[in-house]
């Protein structure tokens, strides 16, 4: 049963891309991780909180945790220090860095994720790069 209307997740969706300034080029380029955050928002997975932060709630319990909130705004200060960690042309090591860089969470720890949560933070996190 779905938690959101599927209007009104759309329409909170695009408020987020509009806060995000996500061209509608690059929401034409992303429009599958669009259609994902659309679907967890209806399937009540995912709020969008007034600050526009993220609350994802985990399909799988990870170091006690149900949910992992996601910053609004992402500073490279933030995340160059995660990178550091990455090996280059590793395309998923550097989406990793990002999800931890929003999330405050380690690597360790997130390495623990199913990957069907880790799947629907690479929707998020995609808008970031």
């Amino acid at each position: 049963m779905n938690k959101v209307s599927q209007d009104v997740a759309e329409k909170e969706v695009n408020e987020w891309l509009d806060f995000k300034r996500i061209k509608s080029s690059r929401r034409k380029d992303l429009e599958e991780q669009i259609v994902g955050l659309v679907s967890l928002v209806v399937e009540g997975d995912l709020v969008i909180l007034e600050d526009k932060s993220m609350e994802l709630a985990l399909g799988q319990p990870l170091d006690g945790k149900s949910k992992l909130t996601f910053k609004p705004r992402l500073s490279l200060r933030e995340v160059q220090p995660r990178l550091r960690e990455v090996k280059p042309g590793d395309a998923d090591g550097r989406l990793m860095a990002y999800i931890c860089a929003l999330t405050g969470e380690s690597m360790g720890v997130l390495g623990l994720m199913d990957t069907v949560d880790y799947t629907s933070c690479t929707n998020i996190a995609v808008f970031f790069l």
